[in-house]
Formats: structure tokens, sequence, C-alpha cells
């Protein structure tokens, strides 16, 4: 389990109560949802392209699937 701390190096009661509290499937998606998220945004580093390129080509395609 990853321990949340504040500034100061000490846990968080708040953080630490609300991730015992948490089911261990939601854990394990957010972790996975993240995963992805740092994944998409290391190739877009890699091409140079912004979130805005991004979202513009999403945009694109969405266009073209409705579009026929």
């Amino acid at each position: 389990m990853e321990v949340i701390k504040c500034r100061f190096g000490m846990r968080s009661k708040v953080a630490k109560r609300i991730q015992n509290e948490t089911p261990e499937e939601v854990r394990i998606f957010v972790r996975q949802y993240t995963d992805i998220l740092v994944r998409i945004n290391e190739i877009m580093q890699e091409k140079g392209h912004t979130q805005k390129d991004l979202a513009d080509e999403m945009q694109k395609k969405l266009q073209r699937l409705t579009n026929g």
C-alpha cells in the first residue's frame, strides 16, 4: 500500500483513513488509470505534442466516425 505524506514527511491521517476505506478494486483501477495517463504523457512528450494536439486529433477522428 502506498503511503501519502504531507510536505513535512508525516503521514496525513485523512489520506490514510481514505486509503484504508478504499476497496482494493478501486485502488487497482486508479493505479492502472494513472499508469495509462503517464504513458500517454510520455508518448506525447517524445513526439513533441501537446494536450491540445491530442484533443484536436481525437476530435477529427470522432468526426470521421460520426460522419461515416
